[in-house]
């Protein structure tokens, strides 16, 4: 396989003991996507949190920094370190392969091209997440898989559902081949994503029922239009699950499920006050280590 060039820029923000909701939602805003890891330090041990955003040409540093700056003024934080960098050439089929090993989650098999499911047993997802994010490697997506399981085990049907924040569209996959009579709206701010999300669906057989679109939010014609849901998922960060938990109210069946993820722990009293006070109510939580997923349910 021959190397090509990515065209992408990332900035990378260290950010020590610091929150990272803050500093991760300004880096959402113009980029391709954030992604949030535990960091240690070598020499210390320390364990510390860093957020990297993608972009499609070169960002401001400057902006950033000063951005990122005053986020951290206005919490009483110290200000976090900002490296930005262009991605360089790659093999990113063979990287993104040797990174994403198969996985069984419940009864889903994640797998990409690179491995072939087993011949029976399991309900295979082939992703192959590219450009767009979600391979079911993260705990988050692995959380809301459980959860995706757990209404098929408690006997729960669905006519529609929604995917918010769909990413390479495995959420939305996943319910509709559980879910064989399920119609699924797929909704991404990015418009790669929708884009690789199709494919997925196109990969594993379900294009059928599986439509993904770019849109903002709830404000996107496929979320906002048509009978309500009776599922609607949304693995994002917890800062737009709170933003968002009026439109999701109102565009969820009563007795309608609501599976939300992309918050860590500490966040989740936030997310689930947010959602009590428009009527849902928990109906379960799937932590995963310092991540969780959370099912409600508008009465």
């Amino acid at each position: 396989m021959r190397e090509i060039g990515s065209g992408l820029w990332q900035a990378t923000v260290r950010l020590g003991d610091s929150p990272v909701e803050p500093f991760a939602d300004f880096l959402e805003r113009d980029s391709v996507g954030v992604s949030i890891f535990e960091t240690q330090d070598t020499e210390s041990g320390a364990v510390g949190w860093a957020v990297t955003a993608l972009y499609r040409s070169p960002p401001d540093a400057g902006a950033l920094g000063g951005g990122l700056a005053l986020i951290a003024a206005a919490n009483g934080l110290p200000e976090p370190t900002l490296k930005v960098a262009p991605l360089p050439p790659a093999d990113w089929l063979a990287d993104a392969y040797a990174g994403f090993p198969a996985r069984h989650i419940d009864r889903f098999f994640v797998h990409g091209s690179h491995v072939a499911p087993p011949s029976g047993g399991v309900i295979p997802l082939h992703i192959d997440a590219a450009t767009a994010f979600g391979s079911g490697e993260h705990a988050t997506t692995e959380g809301c898989l459980l959860a995706i399981s757990d209404l098929r085990r408690s006997g729960k049907t669905i006519g529609r559902a929604l995917d918010m924040g769909t990413g390479s569209g495995i959420l939305a996959i996943a319910v509709a081949k559980l879910f064989p009579t399920a119609r699924l709206s797929a909704v991404d701010i990015d418009a790669e994503s929708a884009r690789v999300a199709n494919l997925n669906a196109e990969l594993n057989g379900v294009k059928a029922r599986v439509r993904a679109v770019q849109g903002n939010g709830y404000l996107s014609s496929l979320a906002a239009r048509g009978p309500r849901f009776d599922v609607i998922i949304a693995n994002i960060l917890a800062r737009p699950l709170i933003r968002m938990a009026p439109s999701l109210h109102d565009r969820l069946v009563p007795g309608g499920i609501a599976i939300l993820s992309g918050l860590l722990r500490r966040q989740e009293a936030a997310v689930l006050g947010a959602h009590k006070a428009v009527g849902l109510r928990l109906v379960g939580r799937k932590p995963i280590g310092e991540w969780t997923t959370l099912i409600l349910r508008r009465p």
